[in-house]
């Protein structure tokens, strides 16, 4: 799903009961005060299909993962931004599902 800045500014503020609410209207609505909110806002994710505890990716949000980039991808090209692919392509570092160390 991909949200632009007045979309997400016209938002009900909502009250952040996990990590999974980052307040992203209330910081756009705080640099809007103080004069360094961006000409142009985007907001590119995937939309889980339920949200529980746990650390690692559920299959539906992995498998949108290409879809976020492409559009990620998208939206900066539309801005002007020229787009190289790395090479060789890394793997995603998903750091917090790794197995602790001992």
């Amino acid at each position: 799903r991909t949200y632009d800045g007045p979309e997400l500014l016209k938002k009900a503020p909502i009250l952040a009961l996990s990590p999974h609410e980052p307040g992203v209207r209330e910081a756009l609505l705080n640099a809007q005060f103080m004069g360094v909110l961006p000409e142009v806002v985007r907001l590119v994710g995937v939309v889980p299909g339920a949200t529980e505890s746990g650390i690692a990716l559920s299959p539906a949000v992995r498998a949108g993962i290409g879809a976020a980039v492409d559009a990620v991808a998208g939206e900066l090209a539309a801005l002007g931004v020229a787009l190289r692919k790395r090479e060789p392509p890394r793997e995603p570092d998903l750091w917090w599902e790794r197995q602790p160390l001992g």
